[in-house]
């Protein structure tokens, strides 16, 4: 999932985190959904990578809180 390319350009999140939010976004992706096809899927998945970035820059670090909170939008 392409977390990075959903930050705006003036973003001040560092490369650990972006990897953080990446593997979380990842990892509940494939408990919620598996690894079918993401095609049909975009659209929810470009909300999803969004949604994790707002968290991240409102401070959430914790890679377990953010893969659950990624799960929970998922389902």
């Amino acid at each position: 999932m392409a977390v990075e390319s959903r930050l705006p350009s003036d973003h001040v999140l560092a490369p650990e985190t972006i990897s953080a939010l990446t593997a979380a976004c990842e990892d509940a992706w494939l408990e919620v959904h598996g690894r079918g096809s993401i095609a049909p899927h975009r659209d929810l998945r470009d909300r999803l990578a969004k949604l994790m970035t707002a968290i991240a820059q409102r401070g959430q670090r914790d890679p377990t809180k953010l893969r659950a909170y990624a799960v929970t939008f998922l389902r």
